[in-house]
């Protein structure tokens, strides 16, 4: 029989910086398993108010609360699990990160109903080893973020959440902005469920693989909105981006959605507002997309379009739009009148990428341009309805089951390579390597002046903090 020893408040949780809170003070608080690195369930909520560090040495289940003017460190063994359950934390470093994972197997981050917690680092880092850490949430294990609560995650020196192994996020609703990467792993980033809003950013969301299966992703961009690419030195997997479900909403001066790899979406609802610029584009991956389910309105330049192909078996269409100022909506009806898709992009653009499962090879398509239809969500989406007024943008018959209607280097016309926006084709920028390591150097037709693509740094400045230069 394992032996257990009741321990007082800091032994048990070998947890410095902490108090057990008001209400539970002097209590009794947890039972640990001498000798065997298994989770330990706290029965305190602790109050980290203060400005010492909290530090976490062994596996077990924290409840954190309170105003801390420091950081919380985890720094367990390498086979121990910790659960941190956020009840109304505020953190708030000045010289790093705000929550740092120096080592543990998994972390779980469970966000507790009915609160809100926030994490927020310094624009200055003065403990760094090979440029690490470098997020306000920065995780050298294995994290899951879950519960029903918020957590706002606030980036000023470089990402908001960056995790060195599997990142997957179950549920929560989340605020981040960062100078950097929103969200960044190493290995597997999996969404599975929550509310996930990227209000700044450089590149929303970043890892090797990506698997979008539920929830609501919101990305703001200046750069690529989400990015499926190996880090340095990788000699795992090749890169790629799958979506099987939820509703992801992209922003984005660079890349809409971006693999170096594969593309394939299967399921969920994907609207994306892609670059004002020709030098990239809505979609854009290494091998051609594949969708098979689902649908997706990815709109935006036209100089590199691409849509869908290879083995789809989803039918898609990419049109050409005409430049279209922001805001105006763009519906897709069958030749019956009814509503596939609607939405309404918030930024200029000239063509857009369109599939749903309502689509099919030898059908007749009518594509009209500032409608108005009754009944969309949230996030101006609708999948049904009639559309009243508009005009009309561009009308097909499918010949094909993914057709490409639009003269660019990704989309081509009829599925062809062809001339860019201004008749010509672009030079190709390619890295040292000859490979893909370039964007295109196009200047954006005369139709969309103005839109130049930003600083790729960030539009928030290359220093300083958010809150500075917001």
């Amino acid at each position: 029989m394992k032996r257990f020893l009741v321990l007082s408040l800091a032994a048990a949780l070998a947890l410095s910086g902490c108090n057990a809170a008001a209400s539970q003070t002097g209590a009794a608080v947890s039972a640990v398993t001498s000798g065997v690195s298994e989770p330990a369930v706290v029965g305190t909520v602790l109050d980290c108010t203060g400005t010492e560090n909290v530090t976490i040495s062994k596996a077990g289940t924290y409840t954190l609360t309170g105003d801390l003017q420091g950081r919380v460190v985890v720094d367990a063994g390498k086979n121990d699990k910790v659960e941190l359950i956020l009840q109304n934390l505020t953190v708030t470093a000045a010289d790093g990160p705000a929550l740092w994972v120096r080592q543990a197997d998994k972390v779980t981050i469970t966000l507790a109903e009915g609160t809100a917690s926030t994490l927020t680092d310094g624009s200055v880092y003065t403990d760094q080893t090979d440029e690490e850490p470098n997020a306000a949430l920065f995780c050298d294990a294995d994290l899951t973020i879950q519960g029903t609560g918020a957590l706002t995650v606030t980036g000023n020196f470089d990402h908001a959440i960056r995790c060195k192994d599997d990142l997957v996020v179950d549920g929560g609703v989340l605020t981040l902005s960062a100078v950097g990467k929103g969200l960044k792993a190493k290995k597997t980033l999996t969404v599975n469920g929550g509310d996930i809003t990227i209000l700044h950013s450089e590149e929303g969301i970043e890892a090797n693989t990506i698997l979008l299966a539920g929830g609501t992703l919101d990305v703001t961009a200046s750069d690529d909105g989400i990015n499926a690419s190996s880090p340095d030195n990788w000699d795992g997997d090749a890169p790629s981006l799958t979506v099987s479900g939820g509703t992801v909403l992209v922003d984005a001066q660079g890349d809409g959605l971006d693999s170096n790899g594969a593309l394939t979406v299967s399921g969920g609802v994907l609207l994306i507002a892609g670059p004002t610029g020709s030098g990239d584009g809505a979609l854009d991956a290494e091998q051609t997309p594949v969708i098979t389910g689902g649908i997706v309105m990815a709109a935006g330049s036209q100089g590199m379009a691409v849509n869908f192909g290879g083995s789809s078996t989803q039918a898609s269409w990419l049109a050409a739009t005409g430049a279209q100022a922001a805001g105006t909506s763009l519906t897709l009806v069958d030749d019956t009148g009814a509503v596939l898709a609607h939405w309404t992009p918030g930024k200029s653009y000239q063509c857009v990428t369109l599939s749903t499962p309502a689509m099919a090879q030898g059908g007749s398509y009518t594509l009209l341009t500032g409608a108005a239809v009754d009944g969309a969500d949230e996030h101006g989406f609708a999948d049904s309805g009639t559309a009243a007024g508009g005009e009309t943008a561009a009308e097909t018959t499918l010949e094909s089951l993914n057709q490409s209607d639009v003269q660019g280097m990704g989309g081509g016309m009829r599925g062809g390579m062809m001339p860019g926006a201004d008749g010509e084709r672009p030079e190709k920028v390619f890295g040292e390597n000859g490979g893909r390591g370039g964007k295109m150097d196009m200047t954006p037709p005369d139709d969309m002046a103005g839109a130049t693509p930003p600083d790729r740094k960030n539009e928030m400045g290359e220093f300083g903090s958010i809150e500075e230069n917001t």
